[in-house]
């Protein structure tokens, strides 16, 4: 015959719950006085500014970019032996409506493409 377990007590429950705060006070004035030195940030960025202004970095400077003469050389370059490659292939396989369309249309795809990817895309060279 089973004799029921006598009921153990249960533990004493466990009270969780945050630390004291510990906060060190940096600013001990008053409100409406004047902050300290060190924590003043008008202070500190009018120092910087001066500083700024005393080596010369406030001045600005016109930046000159070289003109290239090769990137415009070799966009013309391009696009002639592009659009010459297209149009030597319509009077290769003859002047018919097919052909002309689509070399015109390719024309137009190629000249736009050039000319986006080398001014637009590419940096100087």
């Amino acid at each position: 015959m089973l004799r029921p377990m006598p009921d153990e007590a249960d533990p004493p429950r466990k009270v969780y719950g945050l630390k004291p705060k510990a906060f060190e006070r940096v600013n001990t004035a008053e409100p409406g006085s004047p902050p300290p030195a060190a924590n003043d940030v008008f202070a500190l960025q009018r120092e910087l500014r001066e500083r700024e202004i005393a080596t010369g970095f406030d001045a600005l400077r016109p930046t000159e970019r070289p003109r290239s003469r090769r990137r415009r050389r070799d966009y013309w370059l391009l696009l002639l032996a592009g659009n010459g490659a297209l149009l030597g292939l319509v009077a290769l396989l003859g002047a018919n409506a097919m052909t002309v369309g689509f070399a015109g249309a390719g024309l137009v795809l190629y000249t736009l493409g050039l000319t986006w990817v080398m001014w637009c895309v590419m940096g100087d060279y």
